[in-house]
């Protein structure tokens, strides 16, 4: 199997939409919520501090949906190599709890952002989600 590029599983350019949407302004934001991706507590305090400005709600909304684009591209990995029914034992176990986390972060990003949220991408995994050697591979990465 080939590796993957962003172009190729973006399919209809919602990563390339939302890293563009970051790049707008300042990007200390940027900066935090690469912190809030690796833990709870820290988007929650995201919340927790109100923004003042309107083009400062408009940059969390952004931020929030960029993290919401990474969150939907790693629950639609997880899903449809469940679907595939390609993955057995400890492995299977493993990629059906990390799916369920990851599609538990869609629920919560969605429910966050309300009607501001994005719509729901799509992607194409190639071959990634069709043999547990390609998908080790490819969630490894």
């Amino acid at each position: 199997m080939s590796d993957l590029r962003l172009e190729d599983v973006d399919r209809d350019g919602a990563l390339a939409d939302a890293i563009d949407g970051l790049h707008d302004g300042d990007t200390s934001r940027a900066g935090f919520l690469r912190g809030a991706l690796l833990g709870s507590g820290a988007l929650l305090a995201a919340f927790a501090t109100p923004a003042s400005a309107a083009s400062a709600k408009a940059r969390d909304v952004s931020i929030l949906n960029f993290a919401l684009t990474l969150e939907e591209l790693q629950a639609a990995f997880y899903t449809e190599v469940e679907r595939n029914k390609v993955l057995h034992g400890a492995l299977k176990k493993q990629a059906d709890t990390v799916g369920a986390v990851e599609r538990a972060h869609v629920r919560a990003f969605r429910s966050a952002l309300g009607r501001a949220a994005i719509k729901r991408p799509h992607f194409d995994f190639g071959g990634a989600t069709e043999g547990s050697n390609a998908f080790r591979k490819t969630a490894v990465a």
